[in-house]
């Protein structure tokens, strides 16, 4: 079948791209002919855009790491990606596009998240557009919490009744989906589950190995506290946010394939971000999760649901005070365990995809 996918393929985020690339090799390895749809929605092509304020010298400065990363991820999305040769910017352009195809899988990663969509749920995400013959697969797509907004209620429902299989990543998003549309609607694993191929892709640093590794989203005094308690003398290998450190390290700014590497040979990760914590499960790496905080707390719904699904929910530090808990359930963790549930993950997400997908 010739599958059209629709996705946040652009996004300068290790996470977004690898989920993309997962998903569009899981659907090739299921005998499907894929093509990544190149969708420029007016609110990401704001977010390129890469003026900075004179104000503040952060802003300079993570101006210029995103600078760097337009370099890292324009390389890795021609190389890794099967994109689409025309690139759409609204639903007349899609709608055109989507003639190429018999199948259109929207997912995965937050597409049906307002505030990533400038505000308000972005019907193209939803497949709003091409002809009623063109099959419409929703996989794992999230709300970045683990429900709506209730202003977004009523364009949600009208929205997700045109699509012909619907599935949610977190089982909370899967249970207020089903609630809002009166039909089953299934929990999905994340896609970078369901190819094996990142374990070859990952590029070994030019570091000795059991380092501790920090990958933040967001700074905050508890991701620091963790840091610090994980320290115990060793070096600190950190993904170069932009923000000051709050103990001495290497800060590194890695392609894809190098972030990869840096996860796999790492001694411990502490990290606030979803796919992090993913690739560190992929790749049986300790590792301790932290919330996210403020106005960014709700996100922390993405990572307990999938470490519920492995038992692993200790390694979620969620208070200072549960530091030494989690660094030390971190290392107990049973990987042959987590190797099961992986592989259940994974066959129960392939199937999914070829049911949906059948002709």
């Amino acid at each position: 079948m010739k599958v059209g996918l629709l996705s946040f393929q652009r996004s300068l985020n290790y996470g977004a791209f690898f989920q993309c690339l997962g998903l569009q090799n899981a659907l090739r390895a299921l005998g499907h002919e894929v093509e990544v749809i190149d969708y420029h929605p007016p609110h990401r092509r704001d977010k390129a855009n890469l003026r900075f304020s004179r104000r503040r010298l952060w802003f300079h400065r993570v101006n210029l790491l995103r600078v760097r990363q337009l370099k890292f991820f324009d390389d890795a999305l021609r190389n890794e990606l099967l994109l689409a040769s025309t690139r759409c910017t609204g639903l007349d352009e899609l709608a055109a596009q989507a003639a190429r195809y018999e199948a259109l899988v929207c997912g995965s990663d937050q597409i049906w998240n307002a505030e990533h969509t400038g505000g308000a749920l972005d019907p193209a995400y939803f497949g709003a557009f091409g002809t009623p013959q063109l099959r419409r697969v929703a996989y794992a797509p999230s709300f970045g919490g683990a429900t709506l907004d209730a202003e977004h209620h009523a364009a949600f429902c009208a929205l997700a009744a045109g699509m012909d299989v619907v599935s949610v990543r977190e089982l909370s998003g899967a249970a207020f989906a089903a609630r809002m549309l009166g039909r089953p609607v299934s929990q999905m694993p994340d896609p970078c589950l369901l190819w094996p191929g990142f374990e070859e892709m990952a590029r070994p640093p030019a570091i000795e190995p059991g380092y501790l590794m920090s990958y933040r989203m967001q700074p905050s005094p508890l991701f620091d506290a963790a840091l610090r308690a994980a320290a115990a003398g060793r070096q600190l290998i950190h993904v170069d946010d932009g923000w000051p450190l709050a103990l001495p390290g290497r800060s590194v700014l890695p392609d894809p394939a190098q972030w990869l590497g840096l996860i796999r040979g790492s001694g411990t990760l502490v990290t606030n971000s979803f796919h992090g914590v993913v690739f560190a499960l992929l790749f049986e790496r300790p590792f301790v999760a932290v919330p996210r905080a403020g106005a960014y707390a709700g996100r922390t719904e993405r990572i307990s649901s999938f470490l519920d699904c492995f038992g692993l929910r200790t390694l979620l530090c969620e208070r200072e005070q549960d530091v030494g808990s989690a660094l030390a359930a971190a290392g107990q963790v049973d990987w042959d365990r987590v190797r099961r549930v992986r592989e259940q993950e994974r066959a129960r997400g392939l199937v999914f995809l070829a049911e949906a997908l059948r002709d």
